[in-house]
């Protein structure tokens, strides 16, 4: 189970209370979670520590008694707290995604670069990699904008480089006359 078990078996308990064999079957098969039973009764264990949630012996029927698990009222503020939480991280990760995409669909096979951007892995150039666009030279391709910002970004960027960045500064030079 992963770091998201105490929601997921909070959400489990909203639902229906359980004992924890059937919560474990619940899991595994409607979650499509990998389940350890020893971790579930552990994290039901703290959980009723905590007071999110309770539970009864069901001494009814035949075979041995069984703790049912239910979920306190401590337990469903803490499911919307963990509901809210996981809302706000989801749309954190949707920006994250939706960036990575758009970022990989410019450059193919990404990787960082100092002055942020889209890079593609290119061997026998300064910290291994060329960037998006532009026909440069050295294998540096970079998507660049028109902006004060972007070139005092890529001068400070070649003041690094060595001197074979020649054709690079000719082209900044260039492009500062065409601004």
């Amino acid at each position: 189970m992963t770091s998201t078990a105490k929601p997921i078996i909070l959400l489990a308990l909203a639902q229906a209370p359980a004992h924890g064999y059937e919560l474990l079957e619940r899991l595994t098969s409607g979650e499509g979670m990998d389940a350890d039973p020893g971790f579930l009764y552990r994290t039901l264990r703290k959980l009723e520590e905590e007071g999110a949630v309770r539970s009864s012996w069901d001494t009814g029927g035949s075979g041995p008694a069984r703790r049912v698990y239910a979920l306190a009222d401590l337990g469903g503020e803490r499911l919307h707290t963990w509901a809210a939480h996981l809302r706000g991280t989801r749309a954190r990760l949707d920006r994250f995604l939706t960036d990575y995409t758009s970022h990989a669909e410019c450059c193919g096979e990404p990787m960082p670069h100092p002055m942020g951007g889209c890079c593609e892995p290119t061997p026998g150039h300064h910290h291994g990699s060329s960037c998006c666009a532009t026909d440069v030279g050295i294998g540096f391709r970079r998507r660049l904008v028109s902006g004060e910002d972007k070139i005092a970004k890529l001068e400070a960027y070649l003041a690094d480089l060595p001197a074979e960045t020649k054709a690079v500064q000719d082209k900044l030079t260039a492009l500062r006359k065409a601004e």
